[in-house]
């Protein structure tokens, strides 16, 4: 195989892999949400100010109203997100279209990317895994344009702990990692 083909074999495989978990995401979204009730049951005493007993059963009112989960879209200068708010955040599923061409699509929590997710760079680079707070933070697997691969732990963004980087040239090496760095030696 000539280096070019290898190149656009590399970015097939990587494009079957981003849409497979894509699929995979969107069948777990649509899931949860035909599982959960659109109907959210309302008492008569919502409105009450806090304090007040309800009058069907003198029990006090709930003192903050009830928090709904809706699906929306919002844009804004960094792009445009379609999933689910609560409290005018971005909580639960969600994908954002970047105005740079990225797209993240995955769990949410109060607007940071937050638990299991998938985002694919305009370069073709894909990351999968769990977020915290934004950032690459439990186990997840990164692949590069290139083809190279890192499939093991991340903290904060970098990767740490256990985990196995394969080159591009299929060379690699596994072990523990800390601070994007590996320890010890690779041979």
């Amino acid at each position: 195989m000539t280096n070019k083909s290898n190149t656009s074999h590399t970015r097939l495989v990587a494009t079957l892999f981003a849409a497979s978990t894509a699929t995979a995401v969107l069948v777990y979204y649509l899931s949860r949400r035909t599982t959960r009730s659109k109907n959210v049951d309302v008492d008569a005493n919502d409105d009450a100010p806090p304090g007040a007993k309800n009058k069907e059963n003198n029990e006090d009112a709930p003192e903050t109203p009830q928090e709904t989960t809706q699906e929306t879209t919002i844009s804004d200068e960094t792009g445009k997100y379609t999933g689910e708010v609560k409290n005018k955040q971005k909580n639960g599923q969600g994908t954002k279209l970047y105005t740079s061409g990225a797209v993240y699509t995955g769990e949410w929590k109060n607007d940071d990317k937050h638990g299991y997710g998938t985002y694919t760079f305009v370069s073709g680079s894909q990351y999968i895994g769990m977020f915290k707070d934004g950032r690459y933070h439990g186990q997840g697997t990164m692949v590069k344009q290139n083809g190279a691969k890192y499939c093991g732990g991340w903290v904060d963004g970098k990767m740490c702990g256990q985990g196995k980087y394969t080159f591009a040239n299929g060379s690699s090496w596994s072990g523990e990692w800390e601070n994007n760095q590996q320890k010890g030696s690779m041979f």
